[in-house]
């Protein structure tokens, strides 16, 4: 079984695609050194390989899924390949060319790559999801990260601990923004917190610039503008969200340090967790302008402490196995890399590679959705001619149980809109301040 891979045009992205990459070693030399759960697999004769890498840098979810569309009709030889996306087609038989999508790592292309499993009917196992509603456009999507639900209640909990009661929510005008927001605030309500809720929009949201939003519309939601009306409310503890901490921290840090919001009045506790490179530097890492490096001084966030954050404290199977990769694993993951030469992003790696970089966070989780792909092909019932059905997978996939490098994966009871999803408690939380 082959799939798609899909992940962010920056070193995260590079990094990923590399996980994703070895957990497809793992699972096919049945590695029960990795994983000791593949012991039960041994006699089964499924064979991973990762078809194609697609890049949603930029956050453009339906380019994504129109470029994947496209491929599933050149695979099949059909020649109307320019017609529209459908976004609840049933299944081609080019969808069977691959067995599953896994990614993204962000929850906006997730929407509508959703859409395009259920149409294709195949599994989408997701490395970072916070979505709550789905319906049945996403119906084939498990996640390997716990939902919105849980790890609000995490965050809210956190801050319940800290005593803090008058909170601020600034949130991207979007619909995971919206969501999220409505999430914490609930939360916040059934505790007796007072807050207050502040919008703005993404400066590189094309889907709201294509728009038929006023100029002075803009100008009003824009992060400037948030950041003022957050400092004229008062309240001193803030719940930041961030949609792509690659562009959006940018422009709220700008705005901290321009309404002197940075000298420790205010404690910013972010709602999902940063790229690790902002807080851990090395000479792979790039280094952070000074207004990020004053806004982020004495700010925090609750996060799941996998096993490749702070890799290179911890000696563990999958981070050892990473170090120890050589010239073939470093040939594969360039031939597979969906950025060329010349284009921004764009990263080669040598030989010496994987001795100098450690996993950038979250490649833990892509690593265990991957490895989930392998399970729920071995342990699904099979088809006269051998072959898996797209449903039957699915439900495999979320039957799977391991210690992964993420900790120990498992996906909670299917109930309305949040089936497939994994428990906040199987995984170790902290705060990084």
């Amino acid at each position: 079984p082959e799939w798609g891979l899909y992940g962010y045009n920056i070193t995260l992205g590079f990094s990923n695609m590399a996980a994703a990459l070895l957990a497809v070693q793992h699972f096919n030399e049945r590695n029960t050194s990795i994983i000791p759960e593949l012991e039960q697999f041994k006699d089964c004769n499924v064979q991973l390989s990762i078809r194609n890498v697609f890049d949603t840098g930029g956050y453009s979810s339906l380019e994504s899924a129109e470029s994947l569309w496209r491929y599933v009709f050149e695979q099949s030889n059909l020649s109307d390949i320019n017609r529209p996306f459908p976004w609840n087609e049933p299944s081609t038989p080019a969808a069977h060319e691959f067995c599953a999508i896994v990614g993204p790592n962000n929850d906006i292309p997730l929407i509508q790559l959703g859409a395009f499993a259920s149409g294709a009917q195949v599994p989408l196992v997701a490395s970072f999801q916070q979505e709550i509603q789905r319906d049945s456009k996403q119906q084939m999507i498990s996640s390997v990260h716990p939902d919105i639900v849980d790890t609000s209640e995490i965050l809210v909990s956190y801050l319940d601990f800290l005593g803090r009661d008058d909170i601020v929510v600034l949130y991207p005008f979007n619909n995971p923004g919206l969501q999220r927001q409505s999430t914490i605030t609930n939360l916040l309500d059934s505790l007796n917190k007072n807050w207050k809720a502040v919008e703005y929009l993404d400066e590189d949201d094309h889907n709201f610039y294509e728009s038929n939003i006023e100029q002075e519309t803009r100008l009003t939601f824009n992060i400037a503008a948030a950041m003022e009306r957050v400092r004229q409310l008062g309240y001193r503890t803030v719940i930041v969200d961030v949609e792509d901490d690659e562009s959006n921290l940018q422009a709220i840090a700008d705005a901290a340090v321009q309404w002197g919001m940075t000298g420790g009045e205010f404690m910013f506790v972010f709602a999902k967790p940063l790229n690790s490179r902002f807080f851990a530097k090395s000479e792979a890492r790039e280094t952070v302008n000074s207004n990020i490096t004053r806004f982020l001084h004495g700010s925090s966030f609750p996060f799941p402490f996998t096993f490749d954050l702070l890799a290179d404290s911890y000696d563990i199977p999958q981070t050892k196995s990473w170090g120890e990769q050589g010239p073939r694993f470093v040939s594969e993951v360039n031939r597979l890399n969906p950025i060329q030469s010349g284009e921004t992003g764009y990263i080669h790696a040598d030989n010496g590679f994987f001795q100098r970089q450690l996993p950038e966070s979250y490649a833990a989780f892509i690593y265990d959705a991957m490895m989930t792909v392998g399970f729920g092909a071995c342990d699904a019932p099979k088809q006269a001619d051998g072959s898996v059905q797209g449903i039957d997978h699915k439900d495999a996939i979320r039957n799977s149980t391991f210690m992964g490098w993420s900790g120990f994966v498992r996906f909670g009871k299917t109930s309305a809109g949040r089936g497939g999803t994994r428990p906040a408690q199987t995984l170790a939380w902290g705060s990084i301040n």
